[in-house]
C-alpha cells in the first residue's frame, strides 16, 4: 500500500487490498534535545566535505571498513559536540577501555527521602555519561527509552550520588517503581559499551541514622538494543556505538 502526502492512499496493482490508511506526517516535536543532537550531526556531515584527501583516508583506515570512514568521522565529532568539545579532523587514538567501574544502582528510602547512588570502584574514564528512564512498572524487565541525565558526579568515599541528576529530569521516583540507569564511558569521542543497572524503590522506610544495604539480585542479561549489536572481538578496544553488549543488574531496597 502507498500513502501520499495529500492524504490519499493507493494500492500497488500486484498487491491485494489488505488494508488502507491515510498518510500522516511523522511526529516531530522539535524539542531542544532534538536540536541538540541534530545540529552537531549536520555540522559534522558538512565538515567531512572540507577535509583533505589525506584526512579522509586516515578516517577510512581507522574505521571497520573504508566505507565507514564517513560514519566514524560524524560519530566521533557528534559525541564530542554533545559534551561541548571541539571537533577533530584527524581520528583520535582508539582508547583501550578498562572495565566500567560504576557498580549496581542502589535506591534508599531514609525517612521518606529517596536517594539514588552508584558505587564507583575505581577512577572513572575521562567522561562517564549517565542515562536514565522514567519510573516504570516493577514488572518491566526490558528498559524503555533512556534519556541523558548528565555526567557522573565525582564519587565521595566510593559513592556517586545521582539523585539530583535524576530528579531534575523525572522528579522523585515513587515507591514500588523500577528505575533503569545506564552509564557509558567516553574518551576522545570514542564510546565504550553501555552498562545497565536497575532497582525498585522500596516502600519500606529505612530507619533514620542507620545505613541501608541494598539486596542485589545479581546481574542478568538484557536483550540487545539494536540489530547491529555484536560481541566485540577485542574487549579492550571498542568502536563507539558500533558494538553494544549490555550488562544489567537489578535489586530492591532492603532496610537493615
Amino acid at each position: 500500500m502507498y500513502c501520499y502526502a495529500n492524504g490519499q492512499t493507493g494500492l500497488p496493482r500486484e498487491s491485494p487490498a489488505a488494508c488502507r490508511r491515510p498518510y500522516k506526517v511523522p511526529r516531530n516535536p522539535r524539542t531542544a534535545a532534538q536540536f541538540r543532537t541534530r545540529a552537531p550531526f549536520g555540522l559534522s556531515s558538512a565538515r567531512w566535505h572540507a577535509l583533505t584527501d589525506l584526512q579522509r583516508t586516515a578516517w577510512k583506515f581507522s574505521a571497520d571498513t573504508p566505507a565507514d570512514g564517513y560514519n566514524l568521522f560524524v560519530e566521533i565529532n557528534t559525541n564530542l559536540a554533545f559534551l561541548g568539545l571541539d571537533p577533530v579532523d584527524v581520528p583520535p587514538a582508539d582508547p583501550r577501555f578498562s572495565d566500567n567501574p560504576v557498580g549496581d544502582l542502589a535506591i534508599t528510602n531514609t525517612g521518606g527521602v529517596i536517594a539514588l547512588k552508584l558505587p564507583v570502584s575505581a577512577a572513572p574514564a575521562q567522561y562517564t555519561l549517565v542515562y536514565g528512564t522514567a519510573p516504570c512498572s516493577p514488572g518491566m524487565s526490558f528498559p524503555p527509552r533512556f534519556y541523558f541525565l548528565g555526567l557522573l558526579p565525582a564519587p565521595v568515599a566510593g559513592i556517586s550520588d545521582i539523585t539530583a541528576l535524576y530528579v531534575a529530569r523525572f522528579g522523585v521516583p515513587p515507591v514500588k517503581q523500577r528505575v533503569f540507569i545506564q552509564t557509558v564511558q567516553q574518551v576522545n569521542g570514542w564510546k565504550d559499551l553501555p552498562k545497565r543497572t536497575t532497582f525498585i524503590v522500596s516502600a519500606t522506610l529505612t530507619p533514620l541514622g542507620r545505613a541501608s544495604v541494598p539486596a542485589s539480585l545479581g546481574p542478568s542479561p538484557v536483550p540487545a538494543t539494536s540489530p547491529r549489536d555484536t560481541a566485540a572481538s577485542n574487549p579492550n578496544s571498542q568502536r563507539p556505538l558500533r558494538q553494544l553488549k549490555v550488562a544489567q543488574s537489578s535489586g530492591t531496597a532492603s532496610p537493615i
